[in-house]
């Protein structure tokens, strides 16, 4: 595990398949006592980062050795052919790399025709960049997809942790995976976020997500319809704290897409639990815990912004402690049933803590219904354990 990751959520096989097999399997090597002159072996490394990409080909992976580089990966990343044969960019195994350029824009950007792409167990540090720390985007000479960041921490960004940016007509499945990241104190305004995602068919999972100046993950795409940032999934993160700015501090937003779907996730200490507005349809709240959040309500559906909000789905949720509001439902064909609201302790392990387990005794305990979309908990547990589902992301276990 990454030494700075906060959470060890297990992660459920239903939303992440198997982690990608290699073909070719070349490993080169890089080491701020190496040279660029050299073969990039283990014994004989290369200094920079981006030596080591001019080596690389589709299941080949570059391990960078311990160190903080001042290197930004600007578009330049080679990409694989599928996820039998992807390109891997990975800290060595139990080192820790950070990566901390000055003056650029960014610490990662993949602008183009960029695909099948891991990136694993980095620290993208954008404490001197002007802009965020890692922005995904299509360009004219294509679109990226097929990117999957892992086991990272993601800091320290002026703007955007992470952004997902997506023109008319481009990125229409990029199908990103965003897992067991690390992502916290981005941003100086209320309009910056965690994570700002505009196309469809990502997944973040896992990632510990807080103390971010606006919200903690916004799905949105600004003046269209439910064409781009849909069918995203937010499953098994924690994200709370966010807003640090005043002002917005959402711990997940989902707007104006359709299918998008968040469940199994903790959220707390934010403005506003979970929102679904502007226009959002078809949207999917399913075994979250909701708790203390401090703005207008623990749920939002509809309410700012233009279009109507249609066809939400409540269920199975946790919605306690929150200071105003339970829910508060401003949208169109809403389903909300067989959630515990704050009129009913959950018996939470401990909260203050931020520990959202079941106490035996609990009123959550076999109270909700069976999901087609939600297998297992929070932790990777099995759903149920003992006849019906429980509410929340924690199914109870001794």
């Amino acid at each position: 595990m990454h030494p700075f990751l906060a959470t060890s959520l297990v992660l459920p096989a239903l939303v992440v398949g198997a982690l990608p097999s290699q073909s070719r399997q070349a490993t080169y090597y890089v080491s701020p006592s190496g040279s660029d002159q050299g073969p990039g072996t283990l014994a004989r490394p290369f200094r920079t980062i981006h030596r080591g990409f001019t080596e690389l080909r589709p299941g080949d992976t570059l391990r960078i050795r311990a160190g903080t580089y001042p290197e930004a990966l600007l578009d330049d990343v080679p990409s694989g052919s599928s996820w039998s044969a992807p390109v891997t960019i990975a800290a060595y195994q139990g080192e820790t790399v950070t990566l901390r350029p000055s003056g650029t824009q960014f610490v990662l950007r993949l602008r183009g025709n960029h695909r099948y792409i891991a990136f694993n167990d980095f620290v993208f540090d954008a404490t001197l960049v002007t802009d965020s720390a890692i922005y995904i985007s299509s360009s004219k000479n294509g679109s990226p997809d097929h990117i999957r960041i892992s086991r990272s921490e993601v800091k320290n960004a002026p703007h955007m942790g992470i952004i997902v940016e997506a023109e008319a007509r481009r990125q229409a499945q990029a199908r990103h995976e965003f897992l067991n990241l690390n992502v916290h104190d981005n941003g100086t305004t209320p309009l910056d976020h965690g994570f700002y995602i505009q196309s469809n068919y990502n997944v973040i999972q896992g990632c510990d997500i807080h103390h971010n100046a606006g919200n903690g993950i916004q799905v949105y795409k600004k003046g269209t319809a439910s064409g781009n940032a849909s069918h995203n999934t937010v499953c098994g993160n924690k994200a709370h704290d966010n807003g640090r700015a005043k002002g917005r501090g959402v711990g997940i937003g989902l707007y104006v897409g359709d299918g998008n779907i968040a469940f199994n996730n903790l959220v707390w200490n934010n403005q506003i639990g979970i929102a679904v507005e502007i226009g959002a349809s078809n949207s999917k709240i399913l075994n979250n815990t909701i708790y203390n959040n401090n703005g207008d309500a623990g749920i939002r559906v509809g309410y700012t912004g233009p279009g109507v909000t249609t066809n939400t789905t409540l269920r199975n949720n946790i919605i306690y402690g929150n200071q105003r509001r339970d829910i508060a439902d401003f949208g169109t064909g809403t389903v909300a049933d067989h959630n515990l609201l704050n009129r009913t302790n959950p018996l939470f392990v401990n909260s203050k803590a931020g520990d959202f387990r079941l106490q035996s005794g609990s009123p959550a305990i076999k109270a909700g219904v069976a999901l087609r979309e939600v297998l297992v908990d929070f932790d990777g547990v099995k759903r149920p354990r003992a006849g019906a589902y429980d509410l929340g992301a924690c199914e109870y276990h001794k």
